[in-house]
């Protein structure tokens, strides 16, 4: 029987987190090019890192549940997640991680829907 010693694991898991960053790296370079350009690569790393951590503390440990935490960071704003309309959704005990990954995405195009209507006024 095949036996993995707890240190063992804890290589498999750094590898994988370091995949999972440099794909979510590679997806931030691609959609905001000059951000990361401007930011330098130490602070891209340290905010996907971050994002990352603040995911997990707010159950979103999946990939792609993180991820969209990330995106919206990126999108909203480095401390979205201190809005009452981001609160709310990672206070809903009733939804898993996905779900509150697509209610994250539709809130923040929400949120920036009425910021452009405002700047426009």
């Amino acid at each position: 029987m095949l036996v993995i010693r707890p240190e063992q694991l804890e290589v498999f898991q750094r590898v994988a987190n370091r995949d999972f960053e440099e794909r979510l790296r590679r997806h931030l370079q691609r959609i905001w090019p000059e951000t990361c350009l401007m930011l330098g690569a130490a602070e891209v790393d340290r905010r996907i890192a971050d994002g990352i951590d603040r995911a997990v503390e707010r159950g979103l440990g999946s990939e792609r549940a993180a991820a969209a935490f990330v995106d919206v960071s990126w999108a909203v704003g480095e401390h979205f997640y201190r809005e009452a309309w981001a609160r709310a959704i990672f206070a809903n005990r009733s939804l898993d991680a996905e779900a509150k990954a697509a209610r994250l995405y539709a809130a923040a195009d929400r949120h920036l829907r009425q910021a452009r209507v405002q700047a426009a006024e």
